[in-house]
């Protein structure tokens, strides 16, 4: 199993300084880094690992929050420091499982901008459209850990994530 190898639990954070191949994908992942001055552009939480499928994570890209298997880890992971029970891992995949299907939150990336330029935020919080990074400080939220300082979920970044005081790297 993956996980065991590389000492994945669920509940760690991987951050992509990418978002794949093609010109509008490198496009995005530039105005992303530029925009939030952030050296990653992708976030994903780990969910474990399948005898069947593999390495299981969920994260919210343009066709939505999806659950999915994958082997791509990213370029960086981070792991909640205190340590995860077993009843808040069991929790962050429930709360996974049941935002499968969300739509990702473009308004909230025209929300970023425009924050960016003029430090005012639109407030219209939506917790059914969402960011890779809002996604994860959503999930943790529930559980009772508040990875990041912003009121408006929505204006969450991955150098938020990776600039939590409660996460450490792992790798």
């Amino acid at each position: 199993m993956i996980s065991e190898r590389h000492n994945y639990q669920v509940g760690d954070i991987l951050l992509y300084n990418n978002i794949g191949d093609g010109f509008l994908r490198w496009a995005f992942g530039e105005l992303i880094q530029y925009t939030t001055s952030s050296k990653y552009v992708h976030t994903a939480l780990y969910l474990g690992d399948s005898e069947k499928f593999g390495p299981i994570v969920a994260e919210s890209i343009a066709s939505g929050f999806l659950v999915k298997t994958q082997g791509n880890f990213g370029h960086r992971q981070l792991r909640y420091q205190n340590g995860l029970s077993k009843k808040q891992k069991s929790q962050i995949i429930y709360n996974s499982l049941s935002m499968s299907g969300f739509s990702y939150g473009y308004v909230d990336l025209i929300k970023i901008l425009i924050y960016e330029i003029t430090g005012q935020s639109i407030y219209n919080s939506s917790t059914k459209k969402l960011t890779c990074a809002e996604a994860i400080a959503r999930v943790y939220q529930k559980i009772g850990i508040k990875l990041v300082a912003k009121k408006d979920y929505d204006l969450v970044y991955p150098s938020d994530i990776t600039e939590s005081k409660e996460l450490v790297e792992i790798s």
